[in-house]
């Protein structure tokens, strides 16, 4: 398997693997404040399950785009296109989130590497 080359860097890569940890199992991070659990849960809302799907095998299994298409078994524009859609959601939220409410996604989110 060879390691996917993000196209908007490393760093939000990471951001976007710990935040999709957390879509998929908020419980198992105890430290979560209202805020970014419900980030957290509006993210989960407003995602399908098929982007869901290709961000996860994109970000957090680190599939390269051709491997995430053999997987889930959908020509590789698709993945390109709906992972291209599950981050203008991502960002969306992240924005408004920064905007409304003292949220530590900047450092703590983005430090805090789950494993």
């Amino acid at each position: 398997m060879s390691r996917p080359i993000y196209r908007r860097g490393e760093p939000y890569a990471q951001k976007a693997a710990h935040l999709l940890r957390h879509v998929i199992h908020p419980e198992l991070d105890p430290t979560l404040d209202r805020y970014q659990l419900a980030l957290v849960n509006a993210l989960r809302d407003r995602l399908t399950p098929r982007e869901t799907e290709c961000m996860v095998h994109y970000y957090l299994l680190r599939e390269n785009m051709q491997e995430t298409s053999l997987c889930l078994g959908i020509n590789i524009s698709t993945v390109s296109r709906t992972v291209e859609r599950g981050e203008a959601k991502l960002d969306g939220l992240l924005n408004l989130a920064v905007s409304i409410s003292p949220i530590r996604l900047n450092q703590d989110w983005s430090d805090r590497r789950a494993s």
